[in-house]
């Protein structure tokens, strides 16, 4: 059985070859179900699950499929390593992997949940999981099809904030760290209310990004 798991994974993991695997050595007759029904949608727990059958369990994931999946990103994007790849596109594949993996986390945590608002949470947080790392792969793809930025990630938005900070006299950045502060304190606010749970995802996305900005202007004042 590990032999022919390991196989499969090292050939590129054929969905239809590891839905056969498992109905033919896994033991959960449930998800055995939800295979033959939807194997697509449960490819990643699907992966999952052969690699404890084979014994290839690191922690939560097998350190061999994280390095493929790396492997085949970096072929998948190999302009990353161009000298002229933007920086902003460097750090968006280093998330884009960060999400990935946490997609497969919250892929079998959703399998354990003891209650109703815990399976509420964890698929809030699938949910915009899966909505940063589609708009991640559309920067990536944008890029590697037409050699130029598409640019609708919010870090391109903030990126140029950074520049314009940088640039900054000694009088601006003390006003912009009493207007930051005045930002970091109405996001907590909005986010202490819990009033609009849809917008808490890009609240909290604000308000790390408002605490990195303050941070830059306080080490520039030090300076």
């Amino acid at each position: 059985m590990k032999e022919e798991i390991v196989a499969w994974l090292k050939s590129g993991c054929n969905l239809g070859k590891g839905v056969a695997l498992y109905l033919q050595y896994g033991d959960n007759a449930r998800f055995k179900k939800m295979l033959r029904l939807d194997p697509g949608k449960n490819f990643l727990k699907l992966k999952l699950l052969l690699c404890r059958l084979a014994g290839l369990e690191e922690t939560n994931y097998s350190g061999v499929i994280r390095e493929m999946e790396r492997d085949r990103f970096r072929e998948m994007y190999s302009f990353l390593s161009d000298r002229d790849c933007p920086n902003e596109l460097k750090i968006l594949a280093a998330d884009k992997i960060t999400t990935y993996w946490r997609i497969v986390e919250l892929h079998e945590k959703i399998f354990r949940c003891g209650s109703v608002e815990d399976c509420l949470a964890v698929s809030f947080e699938l949910v915009n999981t899966f909505i940063e790392d589609y708009r991640i792969k559309q920067e990536l793809d944008y890029y590697k099809n037409h050699h130029g930025v598409l640019g609708k990630h919010r870090i391109f938005e903030s990126q140029s904030r950074v520049d314009k900070m940088r640039k900054m006299s000694v009088k601006e950045l003390i006003r912009k760290e009493k207007q930051l502060r005045d930002n970091i304190w109405r996001v907590k606010s909005e986010i202490a209310k819990g009033d609009k749970p849809y917008l808490l995802h890009d609240r909290e996305q604000r308000l790390k990004e408002r605490e990195k900005e303050l941070e830059l202007v306080t080490r520039m004042l030090d300076e």
